[in-house]
């Protein structure tokens, strides 16, 4: 039985009663319990899974058009959006208003997701959602919607997993740009307003996700750190050239996320991080050395082998106990030198300044470089279990896009022992630059029927032979 979903206005939605959502919530859940058992019955008659498990990786922000909505989810986002603007420089992509908002709400997302489930199986099974920090701290409305989404997921048979820092920036209290840019994770209190932030998602979560979960600190924070301080302004904080703020936010996201780790274990989860490795295209002189350790492994090696550097010169200056055990890369192209440089070191530090070069980044998709990226890591930290968290392509051309994917699911195929690989995206999501996207497996899926896109059937007919 089609569900058709009615698209309502978020004010309409914040309206709805603590009792009728309740209701509507229960009523739903139920029927969603039936479509799971269903849809397991027809899994045992297809052929089995293929080797490579596959995800579907979906960035709540550039989902959802509540996670941007400042009388929701207030955030460090909105209020740079706001300054930008009284700058004239409101035009400036990406931030907010250049999101493609796909659903109204998380429940909404959800719904949708449990719809496209039978184009999916038997080929994708897993789907991961980002919390969102700032939207948990400030409404009560999405704690249930998380919470909601994840019983509903589950009841439909998804293998879900969760992340907890996905570039939704830091609650606005955190948020202090005029104040020598010490806002967003360079703020004094970040570490222990993410730490509440943590223990108060896992007691809710606690009996509605599966013991043994996946949970993923943080997907690409560092580059999230160095967009926000040391780039072209328009990320969070809003930073250009500060290279002392972002050590500042290195440090206390290593302390929060080494917190956090634990407390994820502590309560019957599996920590994980989701890290964007950039092979270093060329090496041209220390401060490249520099990049390379500080982008690629400063904060891999403190949460998976406990190596606490606090100089950033590739030195143990004490060694803790490993917090996570499971590493998930993002690829997303290589980096090279741009030949500028940034001061960089703690603000009040008494070890030396040093010249951090800025990256240049290539986005090209290149099976080499993705290869280059995997044989590192689990060289580097032999020990742990790795996957590809994510991966994306996008082209006018879908048998180019298909390429990459043979390619890139080759090498992962011939280098780790288990593959796992997530997919840039369910659904229509947000990118930052202009073209012709072709991220997305599924439309439709709430006024109108959910269909695979010409990129989806691509995929499944790719990953089915896996």
């Amino acid at each position: 039985m089609a569900i058709v979903l009615r698209t309502v206005l978020l004010d309409d939605i914040l309206k709805l009663g603590q009792q009728e959502r309740h209701w509507r919530r229960t009523m739903r859940t139920s029927s969603l319990i039936i479509l799971a058992i269903l849809a397991s019955c027809r899994d045992e008659t297809n052929e089995s899974a293929p080797r490579i498990q596959w995800s579907a990786v979906n960035s709540t922000m550039q989902l959802v058009r509540a996670a941007v909505d400042s009388s929701v989810c207030p955030s460090g986002w909105t209020l740079l959006q706001e300054e930008l603007a009284r700058e004239g420089r409101g035009d400036l992509p990406p931030l907010q208003r250049a999101y493609v908002t796909r659903f109204v709400t998380l429940e909404e997302f959800a719904q949708a997701a449990v719809q496209a489930r039978h184009l999916l199986i038997p080929v994708l099974r897993t789907l991961r959602f980002s919390v969102l920090w700032p939207c948990w701290q400030a409404a009560e409305i999405w704690r249930n919607d998380v919470v909601g989404a994840v019983r509903d997921l589950q009841s439909a048979g998804y293998t879900l997993e969760l992340t907890l820092l996905h570039h939704d920036a830091y609650p606005v209290e955190l948020h202090e740009r005029t104040t020598g840019l010490l806002g967003g994770w360079a703020h004094p209190d970040a570490p222990a307003n993410f730490e509440a932030y943590v223990e108060s998602v896992l007691t809710r979560l606690n009996g509605v996700l599966e013991p043994g979960s996946v949970i993923y600190l943080a997907n690409e924070p560092l580059s999230t750190l160095f967009n926000g301080y040391i780039g072209g302004g328009t990320w969070p904080p809003g930073g250009t050239r500060a290279g002392k703020s972002l050590a500042q936010a290195m440090v206390n996201l290593r302390a929060a996320l080494r917190a956090a780790g634990e407390r994820v274990s502590a309560a019957g989860f599996r920590p994980a991080i989701a890290v964007n490795v950039r092979p270093l295209q060329e090496n041209t002189g220390p401060s490249a050395a520099l990049l390379d350790h500080v982008f690629n492994w400063w904060l891999m090696d403190a949460l998976v082998l406990g190596c606490i550097d606090d100089d950033f010169d590739e030195h143990c200056e004490r060694t803790e106990r490993g917090v996570v055990s499971l590493i998930g890369i993002t690829f997303y192209g290589a980096m090279r030198d741009s030949r500028e440089s940034v001061d960089f070191s703690l603000p009040s530090a008494v070890y030396p300044e040093r010249a951090l070069a800025l990256p240049a980044i290539d986005v090209t998709p290149h099976a080499g470089f993705f290869s280059t990226a995997l044989q590192t890591t689990i060289t580097r930290y032999s020990t742990a279990e790795v996957r590809v968290a994510e991966i994306g392509f996008s082209s006018v051309d879908e048998s180019l896009m298909a390429l990459w994917l043979r390619r890139y699911a080759d090498a992962a195929s011939h280098q780790i022992a288990s593959p796992a690989i997530g997919l840039h995206t369910l659904f229509s999501s947000a990118e930052f630059s202009p073209g012709e996207w072709q991220f997305h497996l599924v439309r439709g899926c709430v006024t109108e029927p959910c269909e695979l896109t010409t990129w989806g059937r691509a995929f499944l007919e790719i990953a089915s032979q896996q």
